[in-house]
C-alpha cells in the first residue's frame, strides 16, 4: 500500500483564541450545590421516627440556610456592587434572583420548624414536605 499525502489546506491558519473569561460564580455555586445535594439526600434518608435522625437533619437544613444567607449578603455588599461600579446593569438580573431565594429560605426554615414540633405521622409528612421544597429550592 502506499501512503496518501496529505493535503494541504488553502483555509487560513487559525488563531489563538482569546483567553477563557474566568467565571467568578462557578466554584461557589458549585459547592453550595453540592451542599445542597448532601442535605437533601440526609433529609430524604432521615427516619421520621427516630428523633436522631431528624435532628441531624434539621440541623445540615439549618446550616445550609445560613451558607445561602451569609452567600447572599455577600453577593450583594461586596460582588455585585463591584460588578455595577465596572460594568453598569451587569448585575441587574440577579436582584429579583435573590429575592427569590430569601423567599424560598424562608420557606424552608419554616417546614424545619414544622418538622421539629411534630411526632408520628404528621412528622412524616412534614419531613416529606421539607424534602420536595428542598428539592426544589
Amino acid at each position: 500500500m502506499q501512503a496518501i499525502a496529505p493535503r494541504h489546506s488553502t483555509a487560513p491558519a487559525k488563531t489563538a483564541a482569546a483567553p477563557a473569561r474566568h467565571d467568578i460564580y462557578a466554584a461557589i455555586h458549585k459547592a453550595l450545590r453540592l451542599h445542597m445535594a448532601e442535605t437533601l439526600t440526609r433529609i430524604g434518608s432521615a427516619d421520621p421516627a427516630d428523633g436522631a435522625s431528624v435532628d441531624a437533619a434539621l440541623a445540615q437544613v439549618r446550616e445550609l440556610l445560613e451558607l445561602c444567607e451569609h452567600h447572599l449578603e455577600n453577593e450583594n455588599a461586596v460582588l455585585h456592587p463591584a460588578l455595577e461600579q465596572a460594568q453598569p446593569g451587569s448585575a441587574s438580573h440577579v436582584e429579583a434572583d435573590h429575592l427569590s431565594h430569601r423567599e424560598g429560605i424562608a420557606d424552608l426554615r419554616d417546614l424545619t420548624g414544622l418538622v421539629a414540633d411534630t411526632q408520628g405521622a404528621e412528622r412524616a409528612a412534614a419531613l416529606t414536605r421539607l424534602y420536595r421544597a428542598t428539592a426544589t429550592f
